[in-house]
């Protein structure tokens, strides 16, 4: 009973690709203006995409950690801070004191900044007569280089101020900066840092140095480096699958399908991303080479069935009919195994997996229907024509190095079952006696490199 249920599912689904892909290439017309209507619609959402480069979508949105987190946010203020690093041999001089006073009082009026904390802000205390005394540390600039030489001596006496606002040589400060983020504006960590990097040029001949660390900047390089990933990684995944299509297939016009199917699937996932309000983060970044590699399985599976075609009926318009055939089954079942996989990711409570679960189950779920639509009416205007040399190689498997070498590894696992087992479990044993040493590392200096200029500031 289940073995003919699970036989009529598959006579199922092959019916229903069968018929979507003959309508595809006896209307081809309705196809593209469909494919081109919804594809204007998803070019048009890209630029509303945001970027996400913050760890907040890593934490659980509710929950009693969730909740502690928020009652200590009450508590002790915001927990987002802003450094600015200042350095100079004569720090402690007058005139130095003058222009970090005026540094902190423009500081002060930056949008976002809720507090800030300088040596202009903490307290000193003062021993009279057995009892201490609360005062600033520093009650005015100083007018001679004595009095700024007892300022310095005040805070270098002070163990807390010594390597957390003041360097323990007394030529470095902190200013911190506490920051009120607005949750609706997702580039507030853009823009603060365009806004705080134009102060600091103001002052940076007044200081030997003068620099910015903290979660705005992070999250704006970290935005920038997502970016500069994607034009490295993208164009690169391109490269090596266009070059693999057209060793493997011996054809460029074939290899040029997976490429216009993916284009087409990645621009409707970043339109779905940016309409459902899911982010380029640090995880969805990689869903459009996620769904290149992937998604370019169908691609290939019909490309090899149309030569086999040609091979058969000798024309193109046999050749897909032969490919619509035998194909839809497999395409099907492939794609929606693919998609559930997918898919069962968004129940997951952490909001970054989630939103991947969503884009990548999207991208995998349209990638197979556009290739459907698509496959046909390029095959039929387009499709390689091949040779006879060349369809006499494809069903044979024989001819060029990659049939050899495919030929040769088939040909050894089916030969050697057991050894293939043997090793197959050697492996996993293998590599299961090193999982104890895997760690949870969620640094978030983590994403920078040994000798990127960020790593270098914080190890100062």
């Amino acid at each position: 009973m289940v073995q003919s249920r699970d036989l009529g599912a598959r006579i199922l689904y092959r019916i229903f690709m069968q018929k979507l892909m003959l309508f595809s290439y006896e209307n081809p017309r309705v196809v593209i203006f469909l494919i081109f209507i919804v594809s204007v619609f998803a070019a048009f959402q890209v630029p509303h995409l945001q970027h996400d480069p913050s760890s907040e979508s890593m934490t659980l949105s509710d929950g009693p950690a969730r909740e502690m987190y928020e009652d200590t946010l009450k508590i002790f203020g915001s927990d987002k801070i802003t450094v600015v690093f200042v350095h100079d041999p004569d720090l402690f001089s007058p005139g130095m004191l003058e222009r970090l006073e005026d540094l902190v009082y423009r500081l002060e009026d930056l949008p976002g900044v809720t507090r800030v904390e300088s040596l202009f802000s903490v307290t000193r205390f003062i021993s009279e007569e057995g009892t201490l005394s609360p005062g600033p540390l520093i009650d005015w600039i100083p007018e001679t280089h004595e009095e700024a030489m007892r300022v310095r001596q005040d805070a270098l006496s002070n163990p807390m101020l010594v390597d957390i606002l003041v360097s323990r040589g007394g030529d470095a400060t902190a200013v911190n900066l506490f920051l009120n983020s607005d949750p609706s504006d997702p580039h507030f960590d853009r823009d603060f840092t365009r806004r705080l990097d134009l102060l600091l040029k103001d002052f940076k001949g007044d200081f030997q140095r003068i620099y910015p660390l903290g979660n705005a900047h992070f999250m704006a390089d970290i935005s920038r480096l997502m970016v500069q990933d994607q034009k490295r990684i993208f164009p690169l995944s391109v490269f090596v699958l266009l070059l693999s299509l057209i060793v493997i297939t011996r054809s460029r016009s074939g290899a040029v399908l997976p490429l216009l199917t993916a284009g087409t699937s990645i621009l409707w996932t970043l339109g779905f991303m940016s309409v459902a309000g899911i982010p380029l983060n640090m995880l969805t970044m990689i869903i459009p080479s996620l769904i290149l590699v992937i998604g370019s399985t169908e691609d290939i599976h019909l490309l090899s069935e149309y030569m086999e075609g040609l091979h058969v009926e000798k024309d193109r318009q046999g050749a897909v009919h032969f490919m619509i055939r035998n194909m839809g089954t497999v395409i099907t079942v492939t794609a929606l195994a693919t998609f559930l996989g997918f898919l069962c990711i968004t129940v997951n409570r952490v909001p970054i997996l989630k939103q991947f679960g969503m884009a990548a189950a999207f991208g995998l779920f349209v990638n197979p229907v556009i290739t459907a639509f698509l496959a046909p009416v390029y095959f039929r205007y387009a499709g390689p024509l091949g040779t006879r040399r060349q369809g006499a190689q494809l069903p044979t498997r024989r001819a060029g190095f990659v049939d050899k070498m495919a030929s040769l590894v088939t040909g050894w696992i089916r030969s050697s079952r057991i050894t293939v087992l043997g090793v197959f479990l050697g492996v996993i044993g293998v590599v299961t006696l090193f999982s104890p040493w895997v760690r949870l590392d969620n640094d978030i200096l983590g994403v920078f490199k040994k000798d990127s200029e960020i790593i270098q500031r914080v190890s100062e």
